[in-house]
């Protein structure tokens, strides 16, 4: 158990807390909302370091984060000004940024062999600089406890029922950011600092990141700002240091110890009881200050009844979050995607490379040959996978003569929308198999990448059609418009690992992106621990 954690012994009553106050709450419950465990799988099913490692480096400070911040709010209004809304941001920033770091190697200029060896440290890096990213607002708020004494949130985990209340005055020039300097620094994991120092320019970036938000190298900084946007940051819209011109508080009065669940237009408190005994009860909030805030469409008056319920409570803005992952990890994944003809050509360790339309307009006219045995696409190096060779091989064996439509002229079996039938059957039902060794199609934040011409030539072997006809299959599924563009470029560059999460030994392919939930159940969408974007 973190330190700072409270259980109640079985049999004690727990006391009667004052109007006003929150009670304390432990890691598991801050851990235990659904939106968290989930974003919090993501963030591990992502990472390359052993669970021991990940629970000490990563996990441990992010507990300890959630403890001293416990329900506050991030900002005075809008999406992230619920209780729990410094939490909810937190986590859901982290999981994307994570995510989009996965499909890269770090440091992007290093050799391969490098690269494999560092990727825990720049993979705790990145974690690190997300999770401290938005430290910076917790200037704006003050706490006190039951007993008279300050709490500052962030700093320290409140032994007793406390209350918080954003400043009268917004925090001046640096002091924002030597507040979130001084948070990050007391909940870094002991022996972080020396651990980093093992990889060239690891603690600069990070040192970056928890100044001022910009780490040395570039990728990082992309990283965190497309995070940033994708989960509308309250720092790409004001700054730290933003005149605040009314005082807020939101005061709760809870029958028993409770538990801060999401909320949106009011503050929902979640009591902990079974599941069973579900109780409602009017709990009444208090502004303090006189008047009323700025937010008070997010802050209750002291007139609004608040409902106490057994779980927590989701927001329009958390099943938006939880509906539709792919969609949103896929605008993440592909606002990264950027390169031209002068990348592809000189690039062999690029962040993210596509072909021009221009360049493989051969490809739907030439015979079967794999996308990755093009000149370049495959790195020479003793340290890379041979591309395998039965994709390279035409589709063989017994054909059956084509069945021309007599109406249309085509035979339905070329048809786009056949060939997706095909791939969404074999899929679902385990017939294609897929994010493991050896298979062609893998998974990367929400999206199924599709490798070409390889999946056609599959596709032509099972409805026993031969393999010349591959550019009319291919042509036909692009008209269907559901692949992944960017600068109308259809194909992109990704590395398949001959080992999961180690990229020292890999093949490159080329192939399509397409949005994970057209295809399969979402939960099947797990990201694939071979599949790298190079």
């Amino acid at each position: 158990m973190l330190p700072g954690t409270k259980v109640t012994e079985p049999g004690v009553v727990a006391p009667v807390i004052p109007a006003g106050f929150y009670a304390p709450l432990t890691a598991e419950a801050l851990l235990s909302p659904e939106h968290r465990e989930l974003r919090l799988r993501q963030v591990w099913d992502n990472n390359p370091m052993p669970r021991d490692v990940y629970d000490r480096m990563c996990l441990a400070p992010l507990s300890r984060l959630l403890l001293n911040t416990q329900n506050v709010p991030a900002t005075r209004e809008g999406r992230w000004s619920r209780a729990g809304g410094f939490g909810d941001l937190t986590v859901l920033y982290t999981t994307y940024a994570v995510r989009l770091a996965r499909g890269y190697m770090f440091p992007p200029d290093a050799t391969p062999e490098d690269q494999a060896a560092q990727a825990a440290v720049w993979h705790t890096v990145i974690f690190w600089s997300a999770l401290f990213y938005h430290l910076p607002l917790l200037a704006h708020l003050e706490g006190e406890l039951l007993s008279g004494r300050g709490w500052q949130p962030g700093i320290s985990v409140p032994d007793e029922p406390f209350r918080f209340r954003f400043r009268k005055t917004a925090p001046q020039g640096t002091e924002a950011q030597q507040l979130a300097a001084l948070t990050a620094g007391t909940l870094l994991p002991d022996g972080a600092t020396a651990w980093l120092v093992t990889a060239p320019g690891a603690l600069q970036n990070l040192a970056g990141a928890l100044w001022h938000q910009h780490p040395g190298m570039a990728l990082i900084r992309d990283v965190l700002q497309e995070a940033a946007r994708q989960t509308e940051s309250p720092l790409n819209t004001c700054a730290v240091t933003a005149p605040v011109t009314a005082e807020a508080s939101a005061d709760i009065r809870p029958a028993d110890p409770v538990v801060t669940g999401s909320t949106d237009s009011v503050m929902a408190v979640t009591e902990v009881q079974p599941a069973e005994e579900v109780k409602t009860e009017s709990v009444q909030t208090e502004t303090e200050g006189g008047g009323e805030s700025a937010g008070a469409s997010e802050v209750p008056s002291a007139q609004q009844e608040l409902t106490v319920q057994t779980a927590p409570v989701v927001t329009a803005d958390d099943e938006a979050v939880s509906a539709s992952p792919a969609d949103q990890d896929t605008a993440m994944l592909l606002s990264l995607f950027s390169a031209d003809e002068s990348e592809t050509a000189e690039r062999d360790n690029g962040d993210v490379v596509m072909l021009a339309d221009e360049e493989e307009a051969q490809d739907l006219t030439d015979g079967p040959d794999e996308g990755d045995s093009s000149p370049g696409s495959i790195h020479e190096s003793p340290y890379l996978v041979e591309s395998d060779a039965s994709v390279n091989q035409s589709v063989s064996g017994e054909y059956r003569a084509t069945e021309v439509n007599p109406l249309t002229g085509d035979d339905p079996d070329l048809k786009g929308e056949t060939f997706l039938d095909w791939l969404k059957a074999g899929l679902n039902s385990g017939e294609i198999s897929f994010n493991q060794k050896g298979d062609k199609i893998h998974i990367v934040a929400g999206l199924v990448f599709l490798p070409v011409p390889g999946i056609f030539f599959d596709y032509l072997k099972a409805v026993q059609l031969p393999g010349d006809k591959r550019p009319i299959v291919q042509s036909s599924f692009e008209r269907l418009c559901i692949n992944k563009r960017r600068d109308d470029q259809r194909f992109y560059f990704a590395r398949i690992a001959e080992e999961p999460g180690n990229c020292a030994r890999y093949k490159t392919v080329k192939g399509y992106l397409v949005k994970g939930r057209s295809l399969m159940h979402e939960s099947k969408l797990k990201d694939s621990p071979y599949l790298f974007i190079s």
